[in-house]
């Protein structure tokens, strides 16, 4: 569809917006473009809401109208629609999102399955087809949908006794059978991870299905209550929790919370309402909040933390009418990175909020490998970047992705840093970009930066003589074990610390020096990334000191602070302990310090060999 321009007018913040809003709940405004409607049944508008976030963090709501889909650029000042999906008229439609695809399902069989590409937004957004059956399954109509991990869940729907039918997403504009549950029939799922929680809302409770096996999901548990018309459900992080709505039956239409630890068996905590005479109508949680479509009562927050005390911290009364009824706040989405969150009213559409809890959730600068690095390809890569969020607060995950010439790797992790490898595939002198998404249940967005390294290894050759030899690493090694390195050595490691004296050291570290042990004269080929700089570190008196992989003149060392080394360095041969005027790589060198600091020793001309014969006698 081209791109639809109309300019939409922004509730301001005024006398009657602020008087409906209550707790850490702040009103930003409200979209009220109708696409038909009313409806025949209730009158309703608008239904569902759901969002939208590009790669490049923009933020989009996603209305569902009586007449089709409305994608509104919340980024936009003014807030904007700037797409418009046609779709079968109907006072029901519910719409997910899977990477940069929105998929529709109404009540309406005449619409079916909408797949609407949303790639090119904000310049426009189209409908790609319509599915009204998947190997002979219909996909006509659908109450609700649910996206996860790459399958879409079918609920409510016409085909079966409306439980979930199960669909795969590896090709987004083709959805394939995957499998189905028809145990009974499901008014909502909510998924994560291999467990779906069904909502069966005839009275049945909430089905806990384990999916690993899309084709043979297996029942775990059924939480059961007296009148119950679970009309939706959302779990907590750990799964520990379940919190469920009722739309029908006698029950109370308030918030439910079960403890299912201890599955098949459950415990029913104490439930929560922010407005006994309105029914609660959709819940989605976010961290230890949960966000609620409280119909006529508007829009809630209610804090979780302790599921025996729930509080309600903040809402806005999005229905202007009494407390009772199905109309009002229908759905809610509270998944933007930048700490908004929206709502859906069935008569006044989209309405913006944010949340004094709900802080942004930054897109991450890359750290290391610092872009142009050259790395080892034989040694594990350590990648480092900031942190997007407190997980306790907002779950969320990284995916590291490393592509180049034989790789194309990615990489989940909960950590702002991780090791890799040795990465397969890797090729000297070929250049490698990595980049981090930060992703959740529902969003997923690029980090600020793509980095670049360069996996190189230059291979240095060392002679040393028969007996004892101080000796250093000069490159960065994969292995520094000393039976790797040397493994004709007669003698253990050696190292020095002052006040502590000797110890034997099995694996050798970059900067330190070493006393090694030969039977005859050898020669040493060391493979590994360049040093051309080293930051000693020195304390008050002898330090025995590694060198860099290049020669390093006297006079070129910087001393901090300024003065601080009171000898020579002091190499050693055959001829005993020697001054050097330019320390050599491979070699340890002795160096009094008067008090701490560092010794920066700097570059020089790399050489691929050095002899013992090239000391200044003292």
């Amino acid at each position: 569809m081209n791109r639809f321009r109309t300019l939409v007018i922004v509730t301001a913040f005024s006398s009657l917006s602020v008087a409906a809003q209550t707790g850490g709940v702040g009103f930003l405004g409200n979209v009220n473009i109708p696409h038909g409607g009313p409806g025949p049944n209730f009158g309703f508008y608008y239904a569902s809401c759901w969002g939208y976030v590009a790669p490049d963090g923009h933020e989009y709501a996603l209305m569902g109208c009586y007449g089709g889909t409305s994608i509104i650029d919340l980024d936009a000042v003014p807030m904007q629609e700037v797409a418009f999906i046609p779709g079968a008229n109907s006072e029901w439609k519910e719409l997910k999102t899977w990477g940069q695809y929105a998929y529709a399902v109404s009540e309406n069989s005449g619409m079916g399955l909408q797949i609407i590409n949303l790639s090119q937004l904000p310049d426009t957004a189209w409908l790609v087809r319509s599915v009204s059956s998947v190997e002979g399954r219909s996909t006509a109509r659908s109450h609700t949908i649910t996206v996860a991990d790459g399958y879409l869940y079918l609920n409510g729907g016409s085909y079966g006794v409306g439980g979930a039918l199960i669909l795969g997403l590896e090709d987004p504009e083709n959805p394939s059978y995957a499998g189905e549950h028809q145990q009974v029939y499901f008014h909502d799922t909510y998924v994560r991870g291999d467990t779906l929680y069904g909502a069966a809302i005839n009275g049945q409770g909430v089905y806990i299905v384990n999916v690993a096996s899309k084709r043979v999901p297996v029942t775990m548990g059924i939480l059961t209550y007296p009148g119950s018309g679970t009309h939706n459900t959302w779990a907590a992080i750990g799964s520990r929790h379940v919190f469920t709505s009722d739309e029908i039956g006698s029950t109370q239409k308030n918030m439910k919370v079960f403890d299912i630890t201890s599955l098949p068996t459950f415990t029913q905590l104490t439930p929560f309402t922010a407005n006994p005479a309105a029914i609660i109508h959709n819940i989605h949680g976010r961290g230890n909040y949960i966000y609620m479509a409280h119909y006529s009562a508007g829009s809630y927050v209610a804090d979780v933390h302790n599921v025996n005390n729930i509080q309600n911290v903040g809402g806005y009364d999005t229905y202007p009418g009494g407390s009772s009824g199905y109309i009002g706040s229908w759905g809610v989405y509270p998944y933007f990175p930048s700490g908004r969150w929206i709502a859906s009213d069935t008569q006044t559409g989209l309405y913006v909020f944010n949340f004094n809890q709900l802080q942004p959730r930054a897109r991450p600068n890359l750290i290391s490998p610092a872009t142009g690095s050259i790395v080892n390809k034989n040694a594990a890569l350590n990648f480092k970047w900031k942190k997007a969020a407190v997980q306790a607060e907002d779950p969320h995950y990284y995916e590291l992705h490393i592509n180049g010439p034989g790789v194309n790797m990615t990489v989940k992790t909960r950590d702002t840093s991780v090791a890799v490898g040795p990465v397969t595939g890797l090729v000297n002198n070929q250049w490698y970009n990595w980049h981090v998404l930060v992703r959740d249940e529902f969003t997923m967005v690029a980090g600020l930066d793509t980095f670049s390294f360069r996996p190189s290894q230059v291979s240095q050759l060392v002679a040393y003589g028969d007996d004892w030899n101080l000796l250093s690493i000069p490159l960065e090694v994969a292995d520094g074990r000393v039976t790797t390195l040397f493994p004709n050595a007669v003698s253990s490691a050696f190292q020095y610390t002052t006040g502590a004296g000797y110890s034997t050291e099995d694996t050798l570290k970059n900067a330190r020096g070493y006393w090694l042990k030969f039977p005859v004269s050898t020669v040493t080929t060391y493979n590994g990334l360049p040093r051309p700089l080293d930051s000693v570190d020195v304390v008050p008196g002898w330090n025995l000191i590694g060198t860099p992989s290049v020669y390093t003149p006297v006079t070129a060392i910087q001393q901090i602070p300024s003065g601080i080394l009171s000898t020579p360095f002091y190499g050693f041969s055959s001829a005993g302990y020697v001054s050097a005027a330019t320390l050599q790589l491979g070699r340890g060198y002795w160096v009094k310090a008067s008090q701490a600091g560092v010794i920066v020793l700097k570059a020089s001309s790399p050489e691929s060999a050095v002899t013992i014969d090239n000391l200044t006698e003292k």
